[in-house]
């Protein structure tokens, strides 16, 4: 077996019992935060995943749906990611949140992910691909969320023309363009890239809900173009 599935498999095993970080406070305040901290426009930091790393945030989120939060937590660290657990007093008392934030430490801008620990709405997703561009959708998406009490909430990590590099979307935009001139997306946006940790979420959350027979899973966007 390769050597570092061996490392990883013993370390998951060490720190699955080790206590998880619970958090008291308002979770869209930290998304907030977090937004207001994102990497902006052709700064380049958005960076694609590897295969590998795809694959072991589908299990991640997999774990996640399926509750199971201290094997999530253990695997989180190999992406630069943490996984918190939130108690909220803003909406509902005492609402349990999974909270998927990039370590502070980490350079790997793939986006913030919420799960509610039950949810009114167990197959209601909720994105924000466009967050910092679009503005406050990202807020809208939060509003939605919260008040909807959907089970999942996506926010992209970076502007979507933090990177200059071209997706492989067909389409073009003017929004990377300050004279309005139409040119191709680019991987850093999240609607127009598949080979990124928000596309792998969402194809995460449809393969979990249709494997245990849910087929009426659906999601909310919200962005303007």
């Amino acid at each position: 077996m390769n050597k570092f599935f061996v490392t990883l498999l013993c370390v998951i095993s060490f720190q699955i019992s080790l206590s998880q970080q619970i958090i008291n406070g308002s979770i869209s305040t930290r998304i907030d935060n977090i937004v207001a901290a994102m990497p902006g426009p052709g700064t380049n930091q958005f960076q694609e995943p590897s295969t590998a790393q795809m694959t072991l945030w589908s299990t991640l989120i997999q774990d996640i749906l399926a509750r199971s939060y201290s094997k999530a937590d253990s695997i989180a660290p190999f992406l630069g990611y943490k996984l918190y657990h939130y108690i909220d007093n803003s909406i509902v008392a005492n609402k349990d949140y999974y909270l998927l934030e990039k370590d502070s430490a980490s350079s790997n801008y793939w986006g913030t992910y919420i799960f509610a620990d039950t949810a009114v709405r167990p197959f209601l997703c909720i994105e924000a691909p466009h967050a910092l561009a679009d503005i406050n959708t990202e807020k809208e998406a939060m509003w939605c969320y919260q008040y909807l009490d959907a089970k999942v909430l996506a926010i992209s990590g970076t502007h979507p023309c933090n990177h200059d590099s071209i997706s492989t979307c067909s389409g073009k935009t003017v929004v990377c363009d300050t004279t309005n001139v139409l040119a191709p997306f680019k991987i850093s946006n999240m609607s127009h890239n598949t080979n990124n940790i928000f596309y792998t979420t969402t194809e995460a959350v449809k393969y979990y809900h249709l494997k245990c027979g849910n087929s009426a899973f659906s999601w909310i966007y919200t962005r303007y173009q």
